[in-house]
Parts: C-alpha cells; structure tokens; sequence
C-alpha cells in the first residue's frame, strides 16, 4: 500500500507541476470568433447541440453527406468539392468536440455515439437516397449508423475507414503510452495543452505517406480548430476510447448497398488488411487502392480518388437522371 501512496504521490505532483508550467507554457485556447475562418451555417440538434455544417453545390443533385475522421473538420474535404459540387448537394458537418461543432456532454466519444449523431443529421435535413462519404473514425462511425438503418443510405463511400481494432504490435507505443494517460480524468485536462504547432505538425505528418501533401494552411487549420476552447480535450477523450474500450464493427452483410472502398497502400493508420476486411464482407464493394499514398488519400492522390467517387456516383444515380 505504501509503494501504490508514492505512486500517487508522485503522479499528483507531476500533474501539479504540469499546471504550473502551462502558465508560463501552455497553448492558448482559442473563441470561436478568432475562428470565424471555419465557421459555416449552424445545425440544431437535440440536446441541444450546435452543429457547424455546410452546404454547397447542385441544389436539384442527388444529396450526398461527407463525414470526416478523428481530429478533422469538415474542411478536410475541400480537395474534392471541385469534381462534385458541380452535380451533387453536398453536406458536410463537423463531429461532435470537432470544428465548431458543440462537444458531447457526460457522454463517451465512441463511434456508436457518432452513429446516432449521423442519423439525428440525416433526420434534421431530411436526407433521402443519400450517398455517405466518410473518412477513417467517420467511416468507422458511418458504418455503424449504416448496421442500425441499412435501408437508409443510397450508397456509400469508405476513405481508410476504421471498423476493426489494429493488433496490439501495430499501435504505436506513443499512442499506447497517451491511452493510459488518458484513463486519468485530470490529465485529460492537462494533456491538451501541452501541443504546440511543431507537435501537430510532426503528427500530422504521420498520417502521411506524401509529406508534401501536408500543407502548411492545413497544419494551421488543425492547430487552431484543436485550440478551440469548447472542445479542448476531445482528442484524448476519443484515444482513451479507441484504445481501451474498442468494439469491431460486424455484420457487414447486411449493408447490400454499392460501397466504394478506397485506400492507400502505404496507410499507417488502418492497415490494408482491413481494406481486404470490407471487400469480403460487405456484398456490393468495389475497392481501389493507390500506390505509394497514405492515410489522406483525397489530399495525397487528389485527382485519381476525385475521380474514382465521380464514376462511382455516377454509376449509383445514373437511372435517376
């Protein structure tokens, strides 16, 4: 009991001496107004929650919503609208704790929850024959919200999606290591802060296979919508789940909708393995996967994967033109 005191003991004086350096050191939150930049029309939900949305394109277009991954806002699509906008109504929202977005209050950030904030999305727009384009923990949430109404979704676009846990020798240490931190209620106040541009950047760029890709304008907009000061916090809140509580998804032969899967082959973040996952188990999958291209594969092979959704769609709404 004495060994487990010291533990204790030296952990609250490390958290301690943690806050008295972000005085001095800490990143600065950020309101919403030093973030008009990112700021669109907002949606209400029930809660209430305040939703930053967008909405753009062909207004007679089949309607198609776009579902971003963990730690993105709904600005991370912006490579693509160019191919779309012109045929499609395009929704786009930011995720709960995400963007401008409200975060979820005394409730866990697991895809499940995201699940049932997509269908409160898809009820207050009134989306029907709806296409879903979803990228990583969006795919991985999209998918779930799919398994609950399967016949709601048109179709559907998978980009790296999440669905499956990665095994334990394929999660970065540095990852594991922020997952036990994160169990920790007062180190999740503590560990948001302690980011700074040069962090992001250098984890942002993991997520990438083509460096280049990662623009200095994006490493500003992730910074920032991090700093914002409703949602401090989220990020970690979303790891300690990920890691310590993960459920796979299952049943994926029930979604008899056409999915388009796409995926880099060099992807650090969701191996492979699970692209080949979805192309045996979901019973409509054509997949394409791209060489020598990462985890953002609308940023890294822009003009390939544009195009690839652009004839996918097509193909999907064709007899409704």
């Amino acid at each position: 009991m004495k060994i487990l005191a010291y533990i204790i003991a030296g952990l609250a004086a490390l958290l301690g001496a943690g806050y008295v350096w972000l005085m001095f050191n800490g990143t600065t939150s950020l309101s919403r107004e030093a973030l008009s930049e990112y700021e669109y029309e907002t949606l209400t939900l029930p809660g209430p929650m305040q939703v930053n949305y967008r909405v753009l394109g062909n207004p007679d277009g089949p309607a198609v919503l776009m579902i971003h991954g963990a730690g993105g806002s709904l600005d991370d699509w912006k490579p693509w609208l160019p191919a779309l906008e012109g045929k499609y109504r395009l929704h786009l929202v930011d995720f709960p704790g995400h963007g401008l977005t409200d975060p979820l209050i005394n409730e866990r950030y697991r895809p499940s929850r995201f699940a049932e904030f997509i269908r409160d999305v898809v009820n207050e727009l009134g989306l029907k024959d709806f296409t879903i384009i979803a990228h990583s923990f969006g795919g991985d949430s999209a998918l779930r919200y799919a398994l609950a109404y399967p016949d709601q979704p048109k179709a559907m676009v998978l980009v790296a999606s999440g669905g499956f846990r990665p095994p334990d020798d394929k999660i970065p240490e540095d990852e594991k290591e922020l997952a036990i931190w994160a169990k920790l209620g007062l180190s999740r106040t503590l560990l948001p802060f302690l980011q700074n541009r040069d962090v992001v950047r250098e984890t942002v760029d993991l997520y990438f296979y083509n460096k280049s890709a990662n623009t200095d304008a994006y490493v500003d907009k992730v910074y920032n919508l991090l700093r914002y000061k409703k949602n401090r916090g989220v990020m970690v809140e979303l790891l300690a789940h990920s890691l310590n509580a993960y459920v796979n998804v299952s049943g994926l032969d029930r979604l008899t909708f056409p999915t388009l899967v796409l995926w880099g082959d060099k992807d650090p973040v969701v191996p492979l393995e699970f692209a080949r996952k979805f192309e045996h188990e979901l019973p409509d999958v054509r997949l394409k996967v791209y060489p020598n291209v990462g985890h953002m594969v609308f940023m890294e092979n822009t003009e390939q994967s544009a195009a690839d959704v652009t004839d996918f769609l097509h193909e999907v709404y064709q007899g409704d033109d």
